[in-house]
């Protein structure tokens, strides 16, 4: 049965549809879940009367803005949104500036149509997306291919793909998730030439995943998609240098892979071919794991600090070993500002709401002021950093008994929607709030080592620490990044096991101070059953069991950084935690100690630490008894830029000495 209501719009208005959305989650930087939810939602609009009543792309845009919602993808905010659909639509034109009337209004108009597909969806927003069965189908032929995956990027080229198949819409909607996840996966082993074993007469092994799809029709599809994708245009994500000015590659299919290797293949030297590969210098690469707000992003901060501080020992540099200067530009330090600013302001509405809770009344003078900076704050947390009267309220804020009374009570805050960042206490005094949301503030290291910033995706930082080469592999920790761990691992240890004179290490970071800090799920209700009930230590365990589990873990030297000392010990130190003490770590606790701590106050600060460093050696034990390699590890203080430049020495020192096998495995 033919829908009226898209009776006007032509197959190929449709795919440019798509097209567009697609582009627009590439630009985006989305995950692939929220391109998969946005075109689904946008498939069951096209074939409602709302589509013929409002501009088609507009209400994709909105889909995009929806979905990112409902998968909790916070890599960007509604004005990156309306700038990069934009530039989309109007190539020809500069940036839209964010003053002009024509910004306010296509923003107005895009939360405005997000709750027309809300209620056009009757709330049902769930969506069956081929991007799980992919995985798990990727983590089964894993095991059977592994130098596949390793050699020749088969996640990367496979997620490309998939992206890539929601231009055609009807493929993706007309048949199973499962069936669209093999046919994907089929894809990307025929493009790369990868044979798999054969089992009976059939071409690879589908019925391990799904009995109802035969390999006849599994090819059919396969060659259709190739030719409904690939025979005009390439769309697959590559790097900004290697796109056309429209952003779409005309690329014939026999070059897919030739493309795809530039993509996620580092390009060797132009002079290596003559040099002796034993001969160059050895790389220390580390690959940094960790969930969010342990501080891995801090202690790239220290490291930029110190090769500013001391440029003869700590340099910073390029991809090519070549130094670079660590000058923040004036760009960036406006960003960094608009991002301190932020994280002020949010630590303030987490006083507000925690001294509401706590039955504490602001002054009377205070409240409707109060009020309206949470609203707005909660409105769009990204974009909203106030300006000279936002820090005017604050520091009156600041002064009043409520809020005192909420920084007073700062370790007993647990809200489920609000995490007080560690670093709030370097921003919140007067002097400095005043100073922050001065028109002319521009951020040092030193203040940006005590901001909070989410880390999204993968990022590659190279440092020469004392001479020796030190490359860092960042991995974002927050829940929606956690979801693409695997993918990470497998890009990390490939380009890794490509290359010559290259160590591996893992540089696991875990927060002292998250032995109390109850972890809530975003996606259910704040209901513990359990006893105690789990925290984000317990949560960061587990994400380290995630990577102990991988295939090659037992190859790799590991280094802890237990972080974030300083907050641990202001929480001892504070009598409301002693319960938090007991209930949490009495198990790893000599009782004598603990008996005089919760009697005196008086506690040893190395044996407490030790305490979190056992929960957690309790928990991996039996991963890493027939490990290859040592597990060392460091009690840190990231914000503490002479701590960390000992750290980083001995690090140094330590990564030389035959790869950390003489390092223990616990503190």
């Amino acid at each position: 049965m033919s829908d009226k209501s898209e009776e006007k719009l032509s197959e190929e208005e449709r795919r440019n549809l798509f097209i567009y959305l697609r582009r627009l989650c590439r630009d985006l930087q989305t995950d692939i879940s929220t391109l998969g939810t946005a075109a689904e939602y946008l498939h069951r609009l096209l074939k409602r009367p709302i589509s013929q009543k409002i501009c088609r792309y507009t209400l994709a845009t909105s889909c995009l803005i929806v979905a990112a919602d409902v998968q909790e993808d916070r890599k960007f905010n509604k004005r990156d949104v309306i700038n990069v659909s934009y530039a989309i639509l109007h190539p020809d034109k500069g940036a839209l500036p964010i003053e002009q009337p024509l910004f306010w209004g296509m923003r107005k108009t895009l939360i405005q149509i997000a709750h027309i597909i809300f209620r056009e969806l009757k709330y049902q927003f769930k969506c069956d997306l081929a991007c799980p069965y992919l995985c798990e189908y990727m983590a089964k032929l894993r095991e059977k291919v592994p130098e596949a995956f390793a050699e020749k990027h088969v996640a990367n080229v496979a997620m490309g793909i998939l992206a890539d198949s929601y231009v055609d819409s009807h493929f993706i909607m007309e048949h199973s998730p499962k069936t669209v996840a093999l046919v994907v996966l089929s894809l990307a082993f025929s493009t790369l030439q990868i044979s798999l074993p054969k089992y009976s007469n059939d071409e690879w092994p589908y019925y391990l995943f799904c009995d109802r799809l035969r390999p006849s029709k599994c090819i059919r599809l396969r060659k259709y998609l190739h030719k409904s994708l690939y025979d005009e245009k390439l769309f697959i994500s590559l790097p900004r240098e290697q796109e056309t000015s429209s952003g779409l590659l005309s690329l014939p299919f026999l070059k897919m892979w030739q493309a795809i290797q530039r993509c996620f293949t580092r390009a060797a030297d132009e002079t290596a071919g003559s040099i002796d590969p034993k001969k160059q210098p050895t790389v220390h690469r580390f690959l940094m794991l960790g969930i969010g707000s342990v501080g891995k992003s801090t202690i790239i901060k220290q490291l930029m600090s110190l090769c500013e501080r001391n440029p003869r020992k700590y340099k910073c540099c390029d991809q090519n070993w070549n130094p670079k200067g660590t000058d923040i530009e004036e760009i960036a330090a406006k960003a960094y500002a608009k991002q301190i600013r932020g994280n002020v302001i949010e630590a303030f509405v987490i006083f507000i709401k925690y001294a509401e809770q706590e039955n504490q009344k602001l002054a009377e003078d205070l409240r409707e002021d109060a009020l309206e900076l949470v609203e707005n704050f909660e409105d769009d947390p990204l974009l909203f950093d106030g300006d000279e009267n936002t820090g005017e309220l604050l520091v009156r804020l600041f002064e009043d008994k409520a809020i005192q009374y909420s920084v007073d009570h700062k370790n007993n805050i647990n809200l489920q929607e609000y995490r007080l960042f560690d670093g709030f206490s370097y921003f919140v005094k007067s002097e400095k709030i005043k100073e922050v949301f001065s028109p002319d503030f521009r951020p040092k290291w030193a203040d940006l080592v005590y901001s909070r910033k989410a880390t999204v995706d993968y990022h590659d930082f190279y440092f020469m620490i004392h001479g020796e080469r030190f490359e860092i592999n960042d991995i974002g920790g927050q829940e929606s990044e956690r979801r693409n761990v695997t993918h990470h691992f497998d890009r990390w240890y490939g380009e890794s096991s490509n290359r010559t004179n290259v160590k591996m290490f893992v540089l696991f970071v875990t927060s002292l101070s998250d032995f109390d800090e109850v972890f809530f799920m975003k996606k259910q209700p704040a209901v513990h059953r359990d006893d105690p009930p789990p925290t984000q230590l317990d949560v960061s365990i587990a994400y380290f069991n995630v990577f102990l589990t991988s295939p090659f873990a037992k190859t790799c030297s590991i280094l802890i950084f237990f972080n974030k000392q300083d907050r641990f010990k202001e929480k001892l130190e504070d009598p409301e935690c002693k319960k938090h003490v007991e209930r949490y770590l009495a198990p790893h606790i000599k009782k004598s100690a603990m008996r005089k701590y919760l009697e005196t106050g008086k506690f040893d600060l190395d044996e407490m630490s030790k305490a979190v460093s056992a929960k957690l050696s309790d928990k991996i034990s039996g991963y890493v008894r027939e490990f290859q390699k040592n597990i060392y590890s460091r009690f840190t203080t990231a914000v503490d830029s002479k701590m960390m430049e000992g750290i980083f020495a001995a690090m140094k020192d330590q990564t030389i000495s035959d790869s950390l096998n003489d390092g223990s495995f616990l503190p």
